[in-house]
């Protein structure tokens, strides 16, 4: 089964591309593939271009001030793993405490000279060439240690930023529920009150894939098909969260 995600609202927009290029820059930070350097930096870049297009800190701390006294409530019923509530309580607290302290989050990646070398070359086709940036081709050639030790400088501010997101992300997708549907003749629509994302899994042996539309609490899925079959009627799951 695979999972398609779709944002109801432009901070879930936000939260999903960001969480997108955390794991990207995760995969690739070590360069141990010929393609990892230009994935490294194109998520470098591309974290600090939404960062400045967008800010998030305070609704990401309402979302997990709201997970905090969801998480309270659950203390007090019975037969609760009372551990793994607190240790929820206590990641939850120390991110709400620290996501309104970050400041100029963004600073390291702006006043860094080789990452700004990096930017300007970066939207030329082939502009990372050892002869359009020797910076870069330099720096590829590096100790091991030293690389790593920029990488985690450049990435430093945003760690406390990194793990609100991904619990918050979580505890979202664990407090949904998937429900069987079937989009008749390719097509489905439905309210979502309060909810921030819808979560689609649908088998890939159909041969169909789903486009969402709407915002808010209403949306519309239109399944399409990947080659050439025939509309149907699609079996899938949905969850909203």
């Amino acid at each position: 089964m695979v999972i398609f995600e779709h944002p109801l609202n432009e901070k879930s927009r936000s939260y999903l591309r960001l969480e997108y290029i955390f794991g990207q820059i995760a995969k690739s930070r070590h360069l141990t593939a010929s393609s990892d350097p230009e994935a490294f930096f194109k998520g470098i870049l591309d974290l600090h271009e939404l960062m400045e297009r967008c800010e998030i800190r305070g609704d990401l701390t309402k979302d997990l001030e709201k997970h905090l006294e969801s998480v309270n409530h659950w203390a007090t019923i019975p037969g609760v793993d009372l551990n793994r509530i607190h240790l929820l309580q206590e990641q939850l607290s120390k991110f709400i405490y620290q996501l309104p302290r970050l400041s100029r989050i963004t600073q390291t990646l702006k006043e860094d000279r080789f990452l700004s070398a990096v930017r300007q070359r970066f939207s030329i086709p082939g502009g990372l060439c050892s002869f359009d940036l020797p910076q870069l081709y330099f720096w590829l050639n590096l100790s091991e240690e030293e690389k790593a030790a920029d990488c985690k400088r450049w990435l430093a501010d945003f760690q406390p930023l990194i793990g609100a997101l991904q619990l918050n992300l979580k505890l979202s997708r664990d407090s949904s529920h998937f429900n069987n549907e079937v989009a008749k003749n390719g097509f489905y629509q439905d309210n979502a009150d309060n909810a921030d994302m819808i979560r689609i899994k649908i088998s890939p042996m159909l041969g169909f894939y789903p486009t969402v539309s709407g915002h808010k609490s209403r949306f519309a899925i239109r399944f399409l098909p990947h080659g050439d079959e025939q509309a149907q009627d699609i079996p899938f799951q949905i969850a909203s969260c």
